[in-house]
């Protein structure tokens, strides 16, 4: 079983900010401002040794099972 929840948007009534312009805007919510932190990423460099990595333990356990 999945918990879901369901709701349903309408022009200018409760939950609209903006009042009958044809768009929905809720103000309202958690969040950060845009100018938050950086999400931190892994370089390019570090992505590439990670896909080595995986190749290299790919083509072990290949030589390992056909041995």
């Amino acid at each position: 079983m999945v918990a879901t929840a369901s709701f349903t948007l309408a022009d200018n009534v409760l939950g609209d900010d903006t009042g009958d312009d044809g768009v929905i805007v809720d103000q309202g919510g958690p969040g950060f401002p845009a100018a938050a932190q950086p999400i931190p990423t892994l370089s390019n460099l570090v992505v590439l040794l990670l896909v080595l990595l995986v190749g290299a333990v790919a083509v072990g356990s290949i030589r390992r099972v056909t041995l």
